[in-house]
């Protein structure tokens, strides 16, 4: 909003002696953005300059109601000689509310996982959190309701409340009456996403996977503290975690795959998730992931294929070499190729295809009917509140989605069924993709992003390839 003009005169010209504003000259003021700015406009007299004092002023701006934000000694800022618009208050903009967040109790990351310059060591492979029964594995946080502001004028600006989030408990959980902390009900494996948090059950084998356990098909997780043995498998509808070492052995998981001392394969054996693959490496593998595919120190001599990105972690000594990688997102590695091994082809932006294994496809079913059993414990928690109150907007548009959600989950199921044993899942294609090398990219290493294609003619140092104008081509990599 604007004021008008007033004059701003000394007490004698309030008195009858109006001439004395030819003297001191003229001053109004303008509040804009809002009420969260004021600014003095001042004209000086035709042939002198502003006479006037910061009192004389501060006296003015309470008649036209600007009390809140003054800036201390504004009229240090004020040019006396020529006309201005001079900032000369400041509000007190509102302090927006912060979003409710769930949080997982058990995620918190050890100081052990540490290295002794605080960073984290990206060799270290994530372990599944195993919870006990009666155990709280998650809080949710509320949201604040913000603080509000202030105008120059005195007015209060109201603050944005943060936004609610909505617990889902879904399998071996309890939800307390308030809806804030999440409870196991089983002892198992805890897994959390999008809001959703499950105890999955967990078969634990204290030792080797050998000729005194055999052949492992579970539904829930499973957890091996020792080695998998040649010629074994493990199917699993949930995750599986292996401590040891596991050399030409099959794992089949419904969730996520979790190696801490890396996999060994053949031609008589492979890794097939619907979640992501995490192993310390990889060597002579068959592996598919409809997920990320996260090695912490090589991937050597394997047929990989991932839904989402590929990544090897270690930034000294990381290296993919051999091989062919398919990743429907991006590939990053210290060092691709290598000058004596044989070629190394990697294809980024593809659709994942992941065959028709039966064990795979009953996992993938396992998952969608899970995930439709959370999703309808969350529909059948919003519709009790309903009862009892009228929910929120946001609670609706929630409600609507998961809704929403099931509808598609219970179309996956219904395909998944009619399709038999031949399923199919596959990630869109990414816009795109990218292989970052941070370190160097051997010559002859091919990389395809169909219909492009790209191959190192020599040796490169810390560069990115990627589509540049519909062409395949390597720049430099930003530091």
């Amino acid at each position: 909003m604007s004021v008008e003009a007033k004059h701003l005169e000394p007490a004698l010209a309030l008195a009858g002696r109006p001439e004395y504003a030819a003297v001191t000259g003229l001053a109004s003021f303008v509040v804009e953005d809002g009420g969260m700015k004021a600014y003095a406009v001042t004209t000086p007299p035709a042939n002198g300059t502003l006479t006037f004092s910061e009192r004389d002023m501060l006296a003015l701006m309470r008649e036209f109601g600007i009390t809140h934000g003054v800036i201390k000694n504004f009229m240090n800022f004020i040019p006396r000689g020529r006309k201005a618009k001079t900032l000369v208050a400041v509000g007190t903009p509102p302090v927006p509310g912060r979003d409710a967040v769930l949080r997982i109790l058990q995620q918190e990351t050890p100081d052990d996982e540490h290295a002794r310059d605080g960073s984290r060591d990206h060799r270290q492979v994530q372990h599944f959190i195993k919870v006990n029964a009666g155990e709280i594995v998650a809080e949710k946080i509320p949201a604040t309701p913000g603080v509000p502001g202030m105008t120059v004028t005195g007015e209060p600006v109201p603050a944005a409340p943060g936004r609610d989030i909505l617990v889902m408990p879904g399998r071996n959980t309890i939800l307390s009456e308030d809806g804030n902390t999440v409870m196991a009900a089983e002892t198992g494996v805890l897994q959390a996403q999008d809001g959703h948090i499950d105890v999955a059950q967990l078969l634990e084998i204290h030792g080797d996977v050998d000729y005194s356990v055999g052949n492992i098909d579970f539904q829930g997780c499973v957890r091996v503290t020792g080695d998998v043995l040649p010629g074994f498998k493990i199917e699993a509808s949930d995750a599986i975690e292996v401590l040891g070492f596991v050399e030409r052995a099959t794992l089949v998981a419904g969730g996520d795959i979790v190696l801490h001392s890396g996999y060994c394969g053949d031609a008589n054996c492979y890794i097939k998730t619907c979640g992501n693959l995490t192993a310390r490496s990889l060597e002579n593998a068959d592996a598919k992931a409809l997920g990320n595919m996260t090695i912490g120190k090589y991937l050597v001599n394997s047929s990989v294929v991932a839904g989402g990105d590929v990544t090897v972690l270690d930034r000294r000594k990381g290296r993919i070499a051999g091989g062919r990688i398919v990743a429907g997102g991006n590939v990053h590695s210290r060092n691709i190729g290598s000058p004596s091994s044989a070629s190394t082809i990697i294809d980024i932006g593809n659709s994942v295809e992941l065959g028709t294994d039966k064990s795979l496809h009953f996992n993938t079913m396992r998952y969608y009917e899970n995930r439709l059993e959370k999703i309808n414990a969350a529909i059948a928690l919003l519709r009790k509140r309903h009862l009892d109150a009228p929910l929120t907007g946001r609670e609706l548009e929630t409600l609507h989605a998961l809704e929403n959600k099931a509808r598609l989950c219970r179309e996956r199921i219904r395909g998944l069924f009619r399709s038999g044993m031949a399923f199919q899942l596959k990630k869109k294609q990414v816009i795109q993709s990218a292989v970052l090398v941070t370190g160097t990219g051997y010559a002859g290493v091919q990389i395809q992003a169909a219909p492009e294609f790209f191959e190192f003619k020599d040796d490169l140092e810390n560069v990115v390839v990627t589509q540049m104008t519909g062409v395949l081509a390597a720049r430099a990599a930003e530091n």
